[in-house]
């Protein structure tokens, strides 16, 4: 979807550099671009924005693990991809960097079950510290005034407090994952009840979101003929319903990202 606001920042300004600023051979936006994903612009529209409004980056923080087997490997990556996009596409003053798809998820020298399942992919803290940092430094060094870190997934808070505490310009959104690690509070209010995790790590709230994206995300229609539509007790068997609900998440935690984000820049 265009990012509206951002699309007519770059009409009102013109896609070609000021004149006081050296044009590099790159540096010409041929066209509006219709995504805020930095992977998916040129270089050249990327500046644009920039000279536009966009200040602002979000850098999204996934993971890659297992999810039982109704849920993709990639839920993590899914949903903060869908949070940022709706982040930038109602703010029009930030774009979205490539989002990270690997975060911790134990010691290596000491596997877990969770760690030794196909499609879990792990690094060290010290490996996700210097990997986070490196990329921060690369969005400063690219013109961003503001570095905003969001992590979906619990093993990734620390690091990415880290390495915002350490490097200027740089803000780590800890209430994405910290007002309701679990979900439990949002699912509540939709007047859903589940019970507490088990064996299978899944739970009603990701499910609904990774639904509103794409119903196979979680594997729906083979679920529903086999009967294991349901997740910690919880029906997800009324897609609609299920949608719908994945929506209203998704909209709700990106507007907690937003209201970070307007936050005063903390002296």
């Amino acid at each position: 979807m265009r990012t509206l606001a951002l699309a007519l920042l770059l009409a009102a300004c013109g896609a070609e550099p000021a004149p006081q600023q050296k044009m590099w051979e790159w540096d010409r936006a041929l066209s509006v671009p219709d995504t805020a994903f930095m992977a998916g612009m040129t270089a050249g529209e990327i500046a644009a924005a920039q000279r536009a409004g966009a200040r602002y980056v979000l850098l999204p923080i996934g993971g890659l693990e297992q999810n039982g087997p109704h849920v993709v490997t990639a839920k993590h990556d899914l949903i903060i991809e869908a949070v940022a996009a709706r982040v930038a596409e109602a703010r029009g003053d930030i774009l979205i960097a490539e989002t990270v798809h690997f975060s911790p998820q134990g010691d290596l020298n000491r596997p877990s079950p969770h760690q030794m399942a196909p499609g879990t992919l792990g690094v060290s803290e010290a490996t996700y510290e210097a990997l986070l940092t490196d990329i921060c430094r690369s969005l400063a060094i690219s013109g961003f005034e503001r570095i905003f870190l969001i992590a979906d997934s619990g093993p990734a808070q620390r690091g990415a407090a880290t390495v915002a505490e350490r490097l200027a310009g740089v803000e780590f959104i800890a209430a994405y994952y910290s007002e309701d690690p679990e979900g439990a509070r949002a699912v509540a209010a939709l007047g859903i009840e589940q019970a507490p995790y088990g064996a299978i790590h899944s739970d009603y709230r990701t499910e609904a979101m990774l639904a509103a994206l794409d119903p196979n995300l979680i594997r729906h229609a083979a679920r529903l003929e086999i009967g294991e539509a349901s997740v910690r007790g919880a029906s997800v068997a009324d897609l609609e319903t299920l949608r719908v609900h994945g929506e209203t998440l998704l909209k709700a935690r990106a507007a907690l990202v937003s209201r970070e984000i307007d936050r005063p820049t903390p002296q």
